[in-house]
């Protein structure tokens, strides 16, 4: 399979001491690990990746492989471990100037913060999030900082200010296309939706949703 490949192809970069392809080809692997949920495995990759990046001095490449740690462990559940790699990712990412990891780690963090149930502190992160891509003009986090805030606001029993987050967030990624985007963002409005007391405009959105995941998995 995949990672048996890549596996093969590691054994010689590393006998080679090649370490930026080890760098890459561990990143790879950690990947095809986490697609799999294999996510000690992913971890072990990722922790590899992290020493190699100190060792070539790539500031960029070490607050990846910290954001992406971070990632394994929400995945794993173990959200005090997740916090703290996100908040040294935003750190270092705003130490080297780096606003596209910035906002990433900002996007984790408030992703972080819904999951535990701490709504408001969610919120500042997402606005932060969604005020940081939208000056870079980077649509797809300004996308996926509005669907967090609607889902957020939602949650928190604001449904007016929720539908309107998530109706500009799915105006986003139809205009981008980002049809992963798009996806979550009727997911989410359905859900807005029907707490709204439309239930079938509801089902018509979670209907929209699934044929657009179809057509995703028949790409």
């Amino acid at each position: 399979d995949a990672a048996e490949r890549i596996e093969q192809a590691l054994v010689k970069l590393r006998a080679a001491g090649d370490a930026d392809a080890e760098r890459v080809a561990i990143g790879n692997l950690g990947t095809v690990y986490w697609s799999q949920g294999r996510f000690a495995a992913a971890r072990r990759m990722l922790e590899r990746q992290l020493e190699i990046v100190r060792e070539i001095g790539s500031r960029p490449g070490e607050a990846l492989a910290i954001g992406n740690l971070g990632a394994v462990a929400l995945q794993q559940l173990q959200f005090a471990e997740a916090r703290r790699f996100f908040q040294r990712q935003l750190a270092l990412c705003r130490e080297i100037g780096r606003r596209d990891g910035e906002a990433r780690a900002l996007g984790n963090l408030g992703a972080l913060a819904a999951l535990e149930g701490r709504l408001a502190e969610a919120l500042d992160r997402h606005e932060e999030h969604l005020e940081l891509s939208r000056a870079m003009g980077y649509a797809v986090g300004s996308a996926n900082a509005l669907i967090n805030l609607g889902a957020a606001h939602l949650a928190l029993g604001h449904a007016a200010v929720a539908r309107e987050h998530l109706d500009a967030a799915l105006a986003l990624p139809r205009s981008i296309p980002y049809p992963y985007g798009e996806g979550h963002a009727l997911t989410a409005l359905a859900v807005a939706t029907e707490d709204a007391g439309r239930p079938e405009d509801a089902l018509r959105l979670h209907g929209d949703a699934l044929e657009l995941r179809r057509r995703i998995a028949q790409r």
